[in-house]
């Protein structure tokens, strides 16, 4: 790519991320999903077809044009997508409720609508990743880990957190959720699981550690 035009370069971009989900669509299609009709208990392969729908939703959604930059048009969008992510940032960066994102963002059920259908996608597990390893890259490491770093930290819950997602835990004495979090030797996320805060680690690792298996194969020490 010679071209100093960005718009070659979008294109080019979204012919790479085609590519790549048409291998991907074949792995699902002609070797998971056969898999899994035949035996449908197996557990792993649940687990890895769930992983890899959830990538190929996010490059399908990266590789999308919205319909109103298209030449057959469509209803333009009100809110620009980039006003959208900065809101996203926003809210992370401040720790602050949807409701309470200034007025000069797009309107919070907007902005919480398109984080909630992007995060069930996996565009946003996607971004995350892409992040560390472009992070580690430039810090001379490997693009992916192979050794993490594993705890637990026990936050209290609102009242309006039901009881089926919450619980005690009593050598800390608190009311509420779990996080179990994941990271490289760098202190940059890997993967979070949210359970209740009355689930042992030791429970807890278990299915961790079976998912980091399957989505981070390279790990060799935790």
């Amino acid at each position: 790519m010679l071209s100093d035009d960005p718009a070659d370069w979008i294109e080019y971009e979204k012919k790479q991320l085609l590519q790549v989900l048409g291998r991907l669509t074949r792995v699902i299609t002609g070797t998971v999903a056969p898999h899994l009709a035949r035996r449908p208990e197996d557990e792993w392969a649940q687990l890895v077809i769930a992983q890899l729908t959830g990538v190929r939703a996010a490059l399908a959604q990266l590789a999308k044009t919205p319909a109103w930059q298209t030449k057959t048009g469509g209803h333009p969008e009100t809110w620009p997508r980039r006003q959208i992510r900065d809101a996203i940032r926003y809210i992370v960066d401040n720790g602050a409720k949807w409701r309470a994102l200034p007025a000069d963002f797009p309107p919070w059920e907007t902005v919480y609508g398109f984080f909630t259908r992007w995060n069930r996608d996996g565009c946003v597990t996607y971004i995350r990743d892409q992040l560390r390893r472009r992070i580690r890259t430039d810090l001379g490491r490997r693009p992916h880990p192979v050794t993490l770093i594993v705890d637990s930290q026990s936050v209290k819950a609102a009242h309006t957190v039901s009881q089926d997602t919450r619980g005690y835990d009593a050598a800390k004495k608190i009311n509420g959720r779990k996080r179990h979090i994941v990271v490289d030797t760098k202190g940059m996320p890997v993967m979070i699981m949210v359970t209740a805060a009355d689930m042992t680690d030791r429970d807890a690792a278990r299915e961790l550690l079976w998912r980091l298996r399957l989505t981070q194969p390279q790990i060799t020490q935790v």
